[in-house]
């Protein structure tokens, strides 16, 4: 929700350990693979902001799943 001048790609993560950040997609991505086993991943995100970008109330939902095969 916002102005559409703000889109899903300025929100921006990476692992802990990692010097770049990745910018979400409005499809689905893959972020995290691994075996069997309990994982702690920690992530850090960020915002990119814009000089046009207008000020506002901004709402995003992510979702995530997690899949076993």
């Amino acid at each position: 929700m916002g102005d559409p001048s703000i889109v899903v790609d300025q929100l921006l993560f990476k692992q802990d350990e990692q010097q770049e950040y990745t910018p979400f997609t409005p499809s689905p991505q893959v972020i995290a693979r691994g075996s069997q086993g309990t994982y702690c991943l920690y992530y850090d995100l960020a915002l990119r902001l814009d000089p046009d970008d207008k000020p506002g109330i901004y709402v995003l939902q992510i979702s995530y799943d997690l899949v076993a095969y």
